[in-house]
């Protein structure tokens, strides 16, 4: 029984490390992706520690998020559009873990914008980025990842953002939330 006992201890401690290692390895690369500009090594080293990250906890949400940022800019630099579908499975992945992670919601209009999707499906997701956090409202007036949709003039698209005022922001990572939060997990962000 006092066996039992401390196996029980020593996989709660495993789990709750491997938890921890996916925190610090997302905190990586994020600052790797804040920091890569237009370095394929910087991003590529980013995935790699974004994957052992899912590995350790595939539900930490925020992981997957930064996996589609650094994706979309591997897209980018590549130009390569698999990329970018792959990005979006990414946040997609991420919002089933937290419906609520508005940088994934948000994102997820981004890239189904840039990937040339019905400005339905965009519209979806950035009115619900929106209820998420109002702040974006300022981010998608100016945000480049939305300038294909904002000049095809959907009615819809176009008195939802004229209301909007001039910002911008290239991926959203929750920037309003304290570091450490960003860091610990999905609330808020």
């Amino acid at each position: 029984e006092k066996l039992e006992t401390t196996w029980g201890k020593l996989e709660t401690t495993q789990a709750e490390q491997q938890k921890v290692l996916a925190i610090v390895l997302t905190g990586e690369a994020r600052e790797l992706i804040s920091q890569s500009q237009d370095s394929e090594d910087m991003l590529n080293n980013a995935r790699q520690r974004l994957e052992l990250a899912i590995k350790y906890d595939p539900s930490y949400c925020v992981a997957y998020t930064e996996k589609g940022r650094a994706l979309k800019r591997l897209a980018h630099l590549k130009n390569d559009p698999k990329l970018l579908e792959q990005a979006l499975e990414a946040v997609t992945q991420a919002r089933k873990l937290k419906p609520t992670n508005f940088p994934a919601v948000y994102n997820s209009a981004c890239y189904k914008a840039l990937l040339k999707r019905p400005a339905a499906e965009v519209l979806e997701d950035l009115r619900a980025a929106i209820a998420l956090n109002p702040s974006l409202k300022k981010v998608a007036q100016g945000d480049s990842d939305l300038a294909g949709i904002r000049s095809s003039n959907p009615q819809e698209i176009q008195a939802l953002l004229s209301t909007w005022q001039l910002g911008s922001c290239k991926d959203i990572i929750g920037s309003e939330q304290p570091r450490r939060q960003q860091l610990m997990g999905c609330s808020g962000i």
